[in-house]
């Protein structure tokens, strides 16, 4: 795989999951499909992908008055355009275009590989392998 399909978190060709190795719980599914819609919005004109992607730090803060929560490590939901990710990495999950981008042994230790929606520190949406 081309080096262009690795970026500044360090994601390499291990980390986009096969296609079909892992399901959307119908949860998640339904936060990924709105958290596109809601990009559309302010970018209609772009093809945008539901990417599942392992973050090894999250930090939130809901405004600049309230103090900065540490999450940890985890799962967290972002659209990528086309052009940022290999073509044959991309699924189609009812309709919606889907891509995982987790480190191999992440994916090794679930044993459903289903994604399903958790609650951050923080309260905020986010999700885990089972």
């Amino acid at each position: 795989m081309s080096p262009r399909y690795t970026d500044r978190y360090g994601f390499d060709p291990a980390h986009y999951v096969a296609k079909g190795a892992i399901t959307l719980s119908p949860q998640a599914l339904a936060l990924a499909r709105q958290f596109v819609v809601d990009k559309r919005r302010f970018d209609p004109n772009r093809r945008w992908i539901a990417a599942f992607r392992w973050c090894v730090a999250r930090t939130m803060r809901w405004n600049v008055d309230h103090e900065t929560i540490d999450e940890g490590p985890g799962i967290d939901v972002m659209c990528l355009g086309y052009s940022q990710v290999p073509p044959d990495a991309v699924e189609i999950v009812d309709g919606l275009p889907v891509i995982f981008i987790l480190p191999p042994e992440v994916v090794a230790a679930a044993k459903t590989k289903t994604m399903v929606e958790i609650r951050t520190n923080s309260g905020r949406a986010s999700f885990a392998l089972e």
